[in-house]
């Protein structure tokens, strides 16, 4: 895969509890993850005070997006995402905003979030 991705919260979840398979290890060696900011905070919202350290590691480790996708972008992706019955809320919305607007992958383990990033014309990894 040529492309960057970007990972969803979901399969940092379970590559965290071990429950993954081993796409976002070599994704990561690659240096192929664009880690979006929205990932950052739910990631870093999330964790347990002991695990901290090491998601921070994690996080700091991949190419980070340095900002949210524009306004004007995700109002665009919301009024097609409108009566699909697929939104899922709005960290979901920006998190396929940025891979949209970096023309990266998206990587998650959510099928309603597949189904709407699909819809919406975000490339979506198969694994």
């Amino acid at each position: 895969m040529s492309n960057l991705v970007v990972v969803d919260t979901s399969v940092f979840i379970e590559y965290l509890r071990g429950d993954a398979d081993d796409t976002l290890s070599v994704l990561t060696l690659k240096n192929k993850v664009l880690l979006s900011p929205v990932v950052r905070l739910e990631l870093l919202a999330g964790v347990r005070k002991k695990e901290l350290h090491s998601v921070i590691k994690l996080c700091n480790a991949l190419r980070p997006i340095e900002q949210f996708a524009s306004v004007e972008e995700c109002e665009k992706l919301l009024e097609r995402a409108r009566g699909s019955g697929l939104f899922g809320g709005i960290p979901d919305l920006l998190i396929i905003a940025d891979a949209i607007r970096h023309r990266a992958h998206l990587f998650s383990y959510d099928e309603k979030m597949r189904s709407l990033g699909k819809r919406l014309g975000a490339k979506l990894v198969n694994a």
